[in-house]
């Protein structure tokens, strides 16, 4: 079952406020990424790789982070 592998994090309000003004072109993209970042996450699962290109951590799209825990 997924939830055996992923943690789910609630999104500070302070997150919300510094990515306001962070320069990333998707606001939704860049609160993701910050979660992220403050929650040691070890990589981004999601639809769209090409908007996480400035990422620092890995990101992967569903199918490529399934293959991985296989």
């Amino acid at each position: 079952m997924i939830a055996d592998f992923v943690d789910v994090v609630d999104l500070c309000g302070q997150n919300v406020v510094d990515m306001l003004g962070s320069g990333w072109k998707d606001y939704e993209d860049a609160t993701q990424y910050r979660s992220a970042i403050d929650e040691h996450a070890d990589c981004i699962v999601t639809r769209k790789k090409k908007d996480f290109i400035a990422s620092t951590i890995p990101v992967f799209t569903a199918a490529e982070f399934l293959a991985t825990i296989e």
